[in-house]
């Protein structure tokens, strides 16, 4: 320590016995930094932990709730969209109670009708 210069002793934090933190100005902060810095990495383990044991319930033999009972809405804005034709797709063989398109204007509505028109043999009942 002969070696620094003595301002340089005189700056320098000096570890408080009672709590540990470096004493100075700026000690509230440090003490919320830390709090914030556990809080993280706590809540983080807590969270992995709860990642590795989750395990999801199995589904029922005669569930009270089944695909008859949903209507599926699908809004589009681009009918011929591959993504707009394999969801709908997907929906309908779930057999949901109803499908709904919603789309934004009449010509839009009337090219989404002819899109589908030329989908529906391939679609399923």
């Amino acid at each position: 320590m002969s070696g620094l210069p003595p301002t340089f002793v005189q700056q320098c934090p000096v570890l408080d016995e009672k709590w540990a933190f470096p004493v100075g100005s700026n000690k509230p902060w440090t003490i919320v930094f830390c709090i914030l810095f556990t809080w993280r990495y706590l809540r983080q383990v807590v969270h992995l932990f709860a990642f590795w044991a989750y395990r999801p319930s199995e589904p029922l033999a005669n569930p009270t709730i089944t695909s008859a009972d949903v209507t599926v809405i699908i809004p589009t804005i681009d009918p011929h969209n591959s993504h707009f034709q394999a969801g709908l797709v997907s929906a309908c063989r779930n057999r949901p109670r109803r499908v709904v398109i919603v789309t934004a204007g009449e010509l839009l509505r009337l090219e989404t009708v002819h899109v589908i028109d030329k989908m529906r043999p391939g679609m399923p009942q």
